[in-house]
């Protein structure tokens, strides 16, 4: 007796359970891969002449699209569409953050189904049933399935409380309560179901007519398309002697960190140079080579882009060893010395947050300065007061390493753009030319003889600084009035080889330095094609070629 007892509880407790769980509701929803659909109903409960709405909705919460999307309201037993009504759609692309809708409108079907007798022929007269427009789903006899199981699970509890010969007020509660889930048990099945790129979510809501629960049904089908896999991005890097930038280091490992994490591992080939395939991101680059001081560079990529490293130049000898850094801190718009410039040195390149400061300084009268370190590599970062602080790379070696000069620019307004460029001391006169479009349309280029260009008396580009005997800055400031592409490329006025001069190109926006771009280290001609400005975005080139391109970004 206690085991039909623990029998009965056990089996009513599960089918109250799934009874609550599959609760008929006035609206059912559900969502794969952010794609939201929702089926409802205009009412809970009708009657046996009232027409039925469903509406079937598709939302694509993604930000690539759904496709090959199809929608049906499949048509209940018993009715038939509505004139003027459909039951499917179809919708070629929904976007993000767009929906589709499907209507349909169902009646009940009176297509006379009385037996037609054939008095010829003797047989038993077969009933004749209305056609359904729409398959067959296996939702049909789900209610009667969980009223089914419903009844047995009371019973079983009806027949323990018969053959003790009483019911108890809570036995009684119990069975009532079975009685209730039968009768809301009507049985919502949703199904969700993805394969290959093909989605399937279908959808089920009950309702009442005539007291009576009916199904009504959804299905949607639907391709998520692929969403593009980015492109990794290339780190192409040179490793150099301090002494002579344009020998190569061979052999030196080089080991790529992410988040502090090892990622890959290279070695410089005979002319110094690695090449790495990298996701877009922060890389921490560690450096070593036999007979040299260990070498850290703080880096960054894009996706599908090639980034050039400046030149890394290793130093020999010993970290006991010391040394001076003299240079000067240039106003990049005229040229001029910054004086009293905050300086703050932190070994690494492009190391302008991470771990302490090994010494503080400031600029003399005339932007000048001496700094006794360590030999090595640091990163002199330089602050004032109306500039844009900058982070300059420099090298210490024995005794006084000079020429260790870097530029700030003041902070500029509105959206110009300012462009610095800096190299090393050969080629002695690089060039920087700005080609574009004023707002009637009129081309113009300026460069070292044609420095500024006026619209209606306001200067929309010009060469601040034109220099001719080594290091830079050379200084273009522009504002766009066109929406036409703006092109910047350098030309190699004198002998020497763009691809190992260390040129870089420092572009700024309003207080913020927005990019930066090393001289690729592995090409040859005299022009370096380098960015443009188009719209308010910048699009890379960064390519050494035999002539000035200015078409990429058309």
């Amino acid at each position: 007796m206690k085991a039909w007892k623990k029998l009965s509880v056990c089996l009513l407790t599960l089918v109250l359970w799934v009874g609550v769980m599959a609760m008929p509701v006035f609206a059912e929803d559900a969502s794969l891969d952010e794609v939201e659909v929702t089926l409802t109903t205009d009412k809970e409960s009708y009657s046996q002449d009232e027409e039925i709405k469903a509406t079937l909705t598709i939302s694509n919460y993604n930000f690539i699209p759904a496709e090959n999307i199809s929608m049906e309201n499949l048509i209940p037993e018993g009715y038939k569409l509505a004139d003027g009504s459909e039951a499917v759609k179809t919708v070629e692309s929904l976007e993000g953050e767009e929906t589709a809708v499907l209507e349909t409108v169902f009646v009940k079907d009176t297509t006379d189904t009385t037996p037609v007798v054939d008095n010829n022929s003797g047989e038993t007269p077969s009933v004749v049933q209305a056609e359904s427009s729409s398959p067959s789903t296996g939702y049909e006899n789900s209610s009667v399935i969980w009223i089914g199981l419903t009844a047995a699970a009371g019973a079983a509890v009806l027949a323990v409380a018969l053959k003790k010969r009483r019911i108890s007020k809570k036995m009684l509660s119990l069975f009532l309560c079975l009685t209730l889930a039968g009768s809301l048990s009507a049985g919502i099945s949703t199904e969700v179901r993805a394969e290959g790129t093909q989605r399937t979510i279908e959808r089920t809501t009950t309702v009442a007519v005539d007291g009576q629960t009916l199904d009504i049904n959804g299905v949607v089908k639907y391709d998520m398309a692929s969403e593009p896999a980015a492109e990794d991005g290339t780190l192409i890097g040179k490793i150099g002697e301090a002494s002579d930038g344009a020998a190569g280091v061979e052999g030196a490992s080089i080991a790529i960190y992410s988040s502090d994490m090892l990622y890959a591992e290279n070695t410089t080939d005979e002319s110094g140079t690695f090449t790495q395939n990298l996701p877009g991101g922060a890389y921490r680059i560690e450096i070593t080579a036999e007979g040299y001081l260990p070498f850290t560079i703080y880096t960054s990529v894009t996706d599908g882009e090639t980034t050039y490293l400046e030149t890394c130049l290793m130093i020999q000898g010993s970290e006991d060893e010391t040394g001076t850094a003299e240079g000067t801190i240039t106003n990049a718009i005229d040229g001029s010395g910054v004086n009293s410039a905050s300086l703050t040195f932190r070994r690494g390149w492009n190391n302008t947050e991470y771990g302490e400061a090994v010494l503080t300084g400031t600029t003399a009268a005339d932007g000048t300065y001496s700094a006794a370190l360590p030999i090595g590599n640091y990163t002199m970062y330089v602050e004032k007061d109306g500039y844009i602080s900058a982070g300059i790379n420099i090298i210490v070696k024995q005794g006084t390493t000079g020429n260790q000069n870097g530029s700030i620019t003041p902070i500029l307004s509105g959206d110009s753009y300012r462009v610095v460029l800096t190299w090393g001391e050969s080629p002695r006169d690089l060039d920087s030319y700005l080609t574009g479009k004023l707002s009637d349309g009129s081309a113009f280029t300026v460069y070292w003889n044609n420095q500024t260009v006026t619209e209606n008396g306001e200067v929309v580009c010009s060469l601040d600084v034109d220099d001719r005997n080594s290091y830079g800055p050379e200084t273009i400031t522009l504002n766009t009035v066109s929406d036409e592409p703006y092109y910047y490329n350098i030309y190699k006025y004198s002998a020497g080889s763009l691809a190992s001069s260390g040129a870089k190109i420092n572009v700024y926006q309003g207080d913020t330095l927005v990019r930066t771009f090393n001289v690729p280290t592995d090409g040859s001609g005299s022009y370096w094609n380098v960015f443009a400005i188009k719209d308010g975005n910048i699009i890379v080139n960064n390519t050494i070629s035999s002539s000035a391109d200015t078409t990429y970004a058309n």
